[in-house]
């Protein structure tokens, strides 16, 4: 049965790593809707150029409810014409009739959601500064002074998120050019927009901070609150990762803290000290819930943003965020002695120049280093006095369901 308008709109996604529903036998050959995983639907076209050595080629004609079923197939069709004399439908997209709103829907869900960590940012960025300031322009009509005003109208209040936002602008037009919506040497125009100067912030906390900090957390009520903030003083976790972990991944009888999915987008293991482990098994558990840190809607805490400013409030430090926290553990593995590489092991950070061999030293460095602060950190955070040793778990500590 051919496709009809009833049918995609009652479309959803199945959970395949290309979910497309093809024209039946009635209809267009190798036409069809993908349907993402966002719930949005594009009309495909797949082909292979005829005299050409190309795999499976795979061409979005444009999102459903923008054009209609038919408007679609006629696009389609015309592709396939093309095909005949050897015409790549990829090599022609048209720019004439798309805006930067619709492109940039393409490009979130086509380029961002495949391979991005950190597609929610780009989405975020097109939908709050980019759609509003230009995105009834079309792709091709878009010039370097509408993106210079844009970079700085969001420059007076927050420099560095304009450059993140020129940086996607600029991106968002290679993308552009390179998949046909724009003439080929078609201007960039974020080319030549000059950046806001960025001041690479330093703040970390120094022991009274940590100690006034600590008093205002323990006056907070939910324990994974007073939880979370711990463990980001002794692991040096970024915020989602830490919210984000499951029990599954904890193990506290190797001390051990696995994290698969990463903003470096690399599996990593952490090591946790006998004070970390600890915090670990203070934390109260809901049966049947994977996530250490339970949220709403069966998923994990997503934030704590509305405590944190609270304690902060009360720690009187207002100036201090919660990604400071980090810092400071890096800050105080390097007052402490620990080799740069060591500490980029620890925080996850991406170092090409560090070899394989210091990866293998970083492993058993990286263990020390973490027991040091773990114990250095613990005596500040007041936490009970704990059996330690070389290599293991708390001595004479319940280790029971412990993963």
């Amino acid at each position: 049965m051919a496709l009809t308008k009833k049918k995609i709109d009652a479309m959803t996604y199945d959970g395949r790593a290309r979910d497309i529903r093809w024209d039946g036998p009635d209809g267009i050959s190798n036409f069809g809707v993908r349907v993402y995983p966002s719930g949005k639907k594009s009309y495909v076209l797949q082909y292979r150029v005829p005299g050409r050595r190309l795999k499976v080629r795979l061409r979005v004609i444009g999102q459903a409810g923008v054009l209609t079923l038919q408007q679609a197939r006629t696009a389609a069709q015309k592709h396939l014409v093309g095909l005949h004399d050897g015409e790549d439908p990829l090599d022609n997209r048209p720019a004439v009739d798309t805006t930067v709103k619709q492109f940039g829907a393409v490009y979130i869900e086509d380029y961002s959601k495949g391979g991005k960590k950190t597609w929610r940012d780009d989405e975020r960025r097109l939908n709050k500064h980019v759609v509003p300031a230009l995105g009834s322009r079309l792709v091709g009509d878009v010039q370097r002074p509408d993106v210079a005003r844009l970079h700085q109208s969001i420059s007076k209040a927050a420099p560095i998120e304009a450059n993140r936002v020129l940086a996607l602008v600029s991106h968002l037009f290679t993308k552009a050019e390179e998949w046909g919506y724009v003439p080929a040497g078609h201007p960039n125009p974020a080319r030549g927009v000059q950046r806001s100067k960025e001041r690479a912030r330093d703040r970390w906390l120094k022991e009274s901070e940590v100690r006034s900090l600590m008093e205002a957390v323990k006056e907070e009520a939910d324990p994974h609150v007073q939880g979370a903030i711990l463990l980001y003083l002794l692991t040096g976790l970024r915020k989602t990762e830490l919210l984000a972990a499951r029990w599954v991944d904890v193990d506290l009888d190797r001390r051990e803290l696995r994290l698969p999915d990463t903003k470096s987008g690399r599996p990593h293991v952490i090591h946790l000290s006998v004070e970390a482990a600890q915090v670990f098994r203070m934390l109260p558990r809901q049966h049947d819930c994977p996530w250490v840190f339970p949220g709403r809607f069966d998923n994990h805490r997503k934030d704590i943003k509305g405590q944190w400013e609270r304690v902060r409030r009360k720690a009187g430090l207002e100036d201090v965020r919660l990604h400071d926290l980090r810092r400071t553990v890096g800050s105080w593995l390097a007052q402490q002695g620990t080799p740069l590489q060591v500490i980029g092991k620890i925080l996850n950070h991406s170092h090409p120049a560090v070899t394989a061999v210091y990866a293998r030293l970083a492993d058993e460095q990286s263990r020390d280093a973490m027991d040091v602060l773990g114990a250095k950190m613990g005596e500040v955070l007041s936490l009970p006095s704990l059996g330690r040793e070389v290599g293991g778990s708390p001595q004479n500590s319940d280790t029971s369901g412990s993963k």
